[in-house]
């Protein structure tokens, strides 16, 4: 993993000085509020006129709608995958409490947390290998 920069604020989505090479960023609304976690991969950076222009950005997603949550969580993900998918969400523990297999390699869940307990949790997306593609932090406050 390259990190060609730790923490910046960037509202134009243009990201300069970037070499092929596997990055992954957080984004952030203003109260510092996670949103989501991406990553991706750069194979190739080439200049056209002087400008970088990036390729295979294709990437695995979740996103987490709202990150804080109190009742309910849209669980948003995409793969680089054409297989099955696995969603998770496990506790500090490592214990267990939401699976669910999907088909396809993009879509929505939205997901009832009311009854769950104020913490952090760990959402994970696994290929039909059971490899891990992606992970997020889902954070709920009560």
């Amino acid at each position: 993993t390259n990190s060609a920069w730790n923490t910046f604020t960037n509202t134009n989505g243009i990201f300069n000085g970037l070499t092929a090479g596997q990055y992954r960023y957080s984004v952030s609304d203003a109260n510092n509020c996670l949103s989501q976690i991406i990553s991706l991969r750069i194979r190739r950076v080439c200049q056209n006129n002087g400008i970088n222009v990036l390729s295979g950005l294709k990437e695995n997603y979740i996103g987490l709608s709202p990150n804080p949550a109190n009742s309910f969580v849209k669980i948003s993900y995409r793969t680089n995958s054409d297989d099955a998918v696995l969603i998770s969400i496990i506790d500090n523990n490592g214990k267990s409490l939401f699976e669910r297999r999907a088909d396809n390699n993009e879509g929505e869940i939205d997901l009832d947390v009311s009854n769950w307990a104020s913490s952090t949790y760990i959402v994970i997306l696994r290929n039909k290998n059971g490899e891990i593609l992606e992970t997020s932090r889902l954070l709920i406050v009560k």
